[in-house]
């Protein structure tokens, strides 16, 4: 909490509304000012920053390229006076109707059907290995089934991007 140079990451994934980046950015300042309102630093604290965007944004397609990812981190630079950004965005996809899909009678919907009975407890977890889930909490079960469930949080976007194809939705 002294040092002179501190890492911050921030963690963003309800991108649906940034449709433009300038949203973006408005988006990862406020959970900037958030942060630095639970822990400002020392005095003279100087920041290096770690952006990770993950979910559905209709930004997907820009946040996949480097040159906009640089331009990003660039102005997020400015804008939150730190020493470096770093933007992630390997866990962004398209917007997806998710309802539409997980009533199809395929592959697709199956996946999304079964997402959806895991995320609601309906679908037993029991018979997972937590040695086998990097970062798993331990041996207990209920601890491992909350693991399991926030691993799956935007699994259902994901999966129905990675099987669509990029961008398209029906």
């Amino acid at each position: 909490a002294l040092a002179p140079v501190r890492w911050e990451t921030l963690r963003l994934d309800e991108l649906e509304r940034a449709d433009s980046l300038d949203r973006l950015e408005r988006l990862i300042e406020r959970a900037w000012r958030a942060a630095r309102a639970n822990d400002p630093g020392a005095a003279g604290t100087e920041w290096m920053v770690r952006v990770v965007l993950r979910g559905a944004t209709p930004l997907w397609k820009e946040l996949r390229t480097e040159e906009d990812r640089d331009i990003l981190a660039k102005e997020l630079r400015q804008l939150l006076g730190a020493l470096e950004v770093v933007v992630w965005t390997d866990g962004v996809h398209p917007v997806i109707p998710i309802e539409e899909h997980r009533v199809r009678q395929d592959v697709l919907g199956e996946a999304l059907r079964l997402l959806e009975s895991v995320r609601r407890g309906e679908e037993s977890i029991d018979d997972l290995d937590p040695s086998e889930l990097a970062g798993a909490p331990g041996e207990d079960p209920r601890q491992l089934q909350r693991y399991v469930r926030r691993l799956l949080d935007d699994a259902d976007g994901e999966l129905a991007a990675r099987l669509l194809g990029d961008g398209e939705s029906s």
